[in-house]
């Protein structure tokens, strides 16, 4: 069986996060956010029996993350067969219902100021509808 991983499905969102004009660094990667939110979701579809069994795979910070220290940390990894069901989750639940407070989180912590958040949002909305059409 073969795995995905959160981290590599997202580079897609991040390079177009960059693209935007956000800086991703070890405070502003939305892997963890979406990662705990899919976990819970996977648990709600009971995606073990449905797509076959999720596991742990060893995952290594960049050296100048902060987090590093704790490298390697484990990651969950599902089956491939559960890839639809994640990028349909990502654009329908995680995009318009999570993003926008991860933001807010992110703005509250003083990563970067709101006219960037709304800005994003409204990238993230403007590709929504182009990949919607």
């Amino acid at each position: 069986m073969d795995f995905f991983s959160i981290f590599k499905e997202l580079a897609e969102f991040v390079f177009f996060l960059i693209q935007q004009g956000m800086q991703i660094d070890e405070h502003t990667v939305p892997d963890l956010s979406v990662g705990k939110l899919w976990g819970t979701f996977w648990k709600e579809i009971n995606g073990d029996e449905k797509f076959g069994p999720r596991t742990k795979h060893p995952h290594n910070f960049p050296d100048y993350f902060s987090q590093s220290v704790s490298n390697p940390v484990d990651a969950w990894v599902y089956p491939d067969a559960a890839l639809g069901e994640f990028r349909l989750w990502l654009r329908t639940v995680y995009l318009p219902e999570n993003f926008p407070n991860y933001l807010r989180n992110k703005v509250g912590q003083g990563f970067f100021p709101p006219s960037k958040a709304e800005i994003l949002l409204e990238a993230i909305t403007s590709q929504k509808q182009i990949k919607s059409s």
